[in-house]
């Protein structure tokens, strides 16, 4: 959606599209676990090995990649993004 025609709406048309996205985004990533998790269980009944990630290296290497960025992408959106991690 624009930023023009939001900015149309009035606030509690707003409030509902915010609350709709935010319902399309959960039931998005719901579905996605679960196509993964089935998918992974089909990998591994045929033999696969799947290796998953330790999110606490990555947690520990990212403060330094969030630096390099942080002038092109600005730290607000870099601390959104640490928040939505949690």
């Amino acid at each position: 959606i624009s930023k023009q025609l939001w900015d149309s709406l009035s606030p509690e048309l707003q409030a509902v599209l915010e609350e709709a996205a935010y319902a399309g985004r959960d039931a998005c990533r719901e579905a996605n676990l679960k196509v993964e998790e089935e998918g992974a269980a089909i990998c591994e009944e045929a033999g696969c090995k799947i290796n998953y990630a330790d999110k606490e290296a990555f947690k520990e290497t990212a403060p330094a990649i969030y630096e390099m960025f942080a002038d092109q992408i600005g730290q607000e959106y870099i601390d959104k993004f640490i928040a939505e991690q949690d």
